[in-house]
């Protein structure tokens, strides 16, 4: 809690510094991979940067060796959690897709917007030898 109360002072700032770095991810990105949506209206905080591919895996797997770090959050989706084992779901082909394809990307106050650069070209050149999302 005190760690939390003194990064506080410096919220706006913070949030501001990743909100451009995700303006980078946005223009560089935008027909490489399935970029997060963005609604009119809405302040955008990018706590995370989650983007989509196809070959999610193999992207993660190639960005490593170009020295990316790279997360999947949340990789097991809500309905196959343990805590929710007991109630019957049905099939959620959409959320399936979700969590097999999602894979987040590097964004905090300690990158510069040449480390996005570098991850932005990464990808791309990554991408044009397997194709689009």
């Amino acid at each position: 809690a005190s760690m939390l109360r003194v990064k506080l002072k410096y919220l706006d700032r913070i949030s501001s510094h990743k909100n451009s770095l995700a303006e980078i991810y946005f223009s560089r990105l935008k027909n490489v991979v399935t970029l997060p949506c963005r609604q009119k209206g809405f302040y955008d905080v990018h706590h995370i940067f989650p983007i989509r591919h196809s070959k999610r895996d193999e992207l993660c797997r190639l960005l490593e060796a170009e020295g990316v770090g790279t997360s999947i959050h949340y990789p097991v989706p809500p309905h196959r959690q343990e805590a929710l084992s007991n109630y019957e779901f049905g099939e959620l082909k959409i959320t399936e897709l979700i969590h097999n394809t999602i894979l987040s990307l590097p964004i905090s106050f300690g990158h510069s917007a040449e480390d996005i650069e570098k991850t932005c070209d990464a990808i791309i050149k990554i991408t044009n030898n397997f194709g689009n999302a």
